[in-house]
């Protein structure tokens, strides 16, 4: 059984990338706004050399920085299902019954040269639905939360959907948060869509 949080290891075990100077954490849901009654849960986590760049230029991505080959699905143990439950935003997800993960990096065609690699964690209540799911899917509208860290594990950086949460904050530079206008952790790509999925539009889906 393989950890909640997936991570990008070597053959020995060990971090492949040294790119744990931040943490960024963002969590979605399909109806974002409620506590209860999601019909899955998603958390994208980045690990970054440098922050304050990606808040300066945008944290893009799209379905071209998904690395196949690193992807796995699991039932979500007793133990999976409490710690995830304890992750913030990821509170009443108890339904959810299996896990399945995607690995991003910056440029996976040149490792050496990443500034970021990432892992999307989808939990769902069934196999059709982490089976049907594409990351391409995930949208704005979506986010329910995010959070980044330093290196010593210090908050710098905190958004929530809820208008009664008073949790915004930008401790690096304080004009990026979305009150302000700046959506920094979603300038995400858009897809070709005059292709046919998973790289173009899904039928239903809005591609944000």
């Amino acid at each position: 059984m393989g950890n909640i949080h997936p991570r990008v290891v070597s053959a020995d075990n060990r971090p492949r990338y040294n790119l744990d100077n931040y943490q960024l954490s963002i969590v979605f849901h399909p109806a974002p706004n409620l506590d209860y009654g999601q019909d899955w849960a998603a958390m994208l986590e980045v690990r970054c050399h440098d922050l304050p760049r990606l808040m300066r230029e945008g944290f893009h991505w799209s379905d071209s920085n998904v690395v196949p080959s690193l992807g796995h699905y699991e039932p979500l143990s007793l133990e999976n299902k409490e710690e995830m439950e304890g992750m913030e935003g990821m509170e009443g997800m108890g339904g959810m019954e299996y896990m399945r993960t995607w690995t991003l990096l910056e440029d996976p065609g040149d490792e050496e040269k990443c500034q970021w690699s990432a892992e999307l964690a989808l939990f769902g209540p069934s196999i059709n639905t982490i089976s049907n799911f594409r990351p391409e899917q995930l949208c704005r509208d979506n986010i329910h939360s995010v959070v980044a860290f330093d290196s010593k594990g210090r908050s710098v950086f905190c958004y929530s959907c809820k208008e009664d949460d008073e949790c915004d904050i930008n401790c690096i530079y304080d004009h990026l948060q979305p009150r302000f206008g700046s959506w920094w952790f979603w300038p995400v790509h858009k897809m070709d869509e005059t292709a046919p999925p998973p790289y173009g539009p899904i039928d239903g889906v809005n591609p944000c």
